[in-house]
């Protein structure tokens, strides 16, 4: 009998102390989470609440990222939290399933207070997250928060460290930004390369003239960004900023010595994408520069017929009140703008380039003429004009 209430208690002692142990793992992690919402909350409180119950400082939340306490408080710019943490022994430099670190958090959002604390702490300047391998200077720049890229580059960050996915710099990353004039003077100042190159041959002064910073292409010009600087497969600054339309960039790129007919490798010119984009005033400001008005660009297509491929009424009258050729043949197919006119049912433009005297005898390579290709999509309108032209010129 005394055998037998011995093995019940320790069988009931057992029972008791599993559900016991249990739950205690449980509060724990309670309490780990508890600590990782209130520093993404900003609650302080809390903070010290958690700690004090035990919560793990360098404890992961449950979502992809497996941010930290640090993290989360640094990402939301919760200056006296990450004092908190890194006081009660955080680790500055954990890393998030992507490799960011809470100083990359709070340089990319821009809590300079909260990049300051860090840095003085000790945080790992030149740390690269996973997707792109950006350090927390890239990041700055690429957000225009140029008080933290001060900070950065003051503590050490490498001016010309470059992301390892693109190659992008710091400097690259500024002038894309409308808010980056003053990071890429801050950069500049500390020695950074304006002609340094992303793996797709990209440089600042490119990635400034597409967005249109003409603060920025002007202060990239002055310290010698190479104007005819080209991409890999042939795009320079004047045909990035032609492209998106940024007359004032264009004017700027052209005044330091920018090609006007330079070409893409598939043929693109300046005046063909102007001319495709139906924009006059680029036109005239690439004409006026010395652009080739017979140049032949993309399929080797003149602007004229990049035009009316487009549709571009306007462009076309334009084109034609300047002189260009209405009788060009491409070097591709041997088709001319009345062709291309007739093919894409552009009835209006085809009676501008009748009446500027357009031959409706010519052939293509493979012997169509603009009445066959009005005629094999249904075009009934511009057949008749077609063949009311030919009539006239027999």
């Amino acid at each position: 009998m005394i055998a037998r209430g011995i093995v019940c208690f320790l069988i009931l002692g057992l029972l008791l102390w599993v559900p016991t142990s249990t739950a205690s793992s449980e509060a724990k992690e309670a309490n780990d989470q508890e600590l990782l919402m209130a520093a993404e909350a900003g609650r302080l409180d809390l903070v010290v609440e958690m700690l004090d119950r035990g919560a793990k400082t360098d404890a992961r939340d449950t979502r992809p990222e497996r941010n930290t306490a640090l993290m989360l408080a640094a990402k939301r710019g919760h200056r006296d939290i990450v004092a908190l943490l890194l006081s009660r022994g955080a680790d500055i430099n954990a890393r998030a399933s992507d490799n960011w670190t809470a100083l990359m958090q709070a340089a990319h959002e821009g809590y300079l207070g909260v990049v300051k604390l860090l840095l003085d702490h000790g945080a790992d300047i030149g740390a690269r997250e996973t997707r792109y391998g950006n350090t927390a200077l890239i990041l700055a720049a690429g957000r225009g928060h140029s008080e933290i890229v001060i900070e950065l580059l003051r503590n050490g960050a490498e001016v010309d460290a470059a992301g390892l996915k693109q190659g992008n710099t710091a400097l690259m990353q500024a002038a894309a930004n409308r808010l980056g004039l003053q990071s890429t003077i801050e950069l500049i100042i500390s020695g950074a390369d304006v002609n340094s190159r992303a793996h797709d041959g990209w440089t600042a002064l490119m990635a400034a003239a597409r967005k249109g910073n003409l603060k920025i292409v002007e202060l990239l010009l002055a310290n010698k960004a190479n104007v005819n600087a080209r991409t890999q497969d042939g795009y320079s600054a004047l045909l990035l900023a032609g492209e998106a339309g940024h007359v004032r960039t264009v004017d700027a790129l052209l005044n330091a010595g920018a090609d006007v007919n330079v070409r893409t490798d598939s043929g693109e010119s300046p005046l063909g994408r102007a001319a495709l984009q139906g924009d006059i005033t680029m036109l005239k400001r690439l004409l006026d520069a010395g652009a080739e008005l017979q140049g032949y660009g993309r399929r080797g297509q003149t602007p004229l017929m990049l035009a009316t491929r487009a549709g571009q009424t306007r462009a076309v009258l334009w084109l034609l009140d300047q002189g260009a050729d209405v009788d060009a043949t491409d070097e591709q197919d041997g088709n001319t703008a009345l062709m291309l006119a007739a093919n894409g049912g552009h009835v209006d433009i085809l009676k501008l380039l009748l009446a500027a005297g357009a031959d409706v005898h010519i052939k293509a390579k493979d012997g169509w003429t603009a009445l066959a290709a009005a005629e094999m999509i249904g075009d009934i309108e511009a057949a008749s004009l077609i063949k009311r032209a030919a009539a006239s010129t027999q």
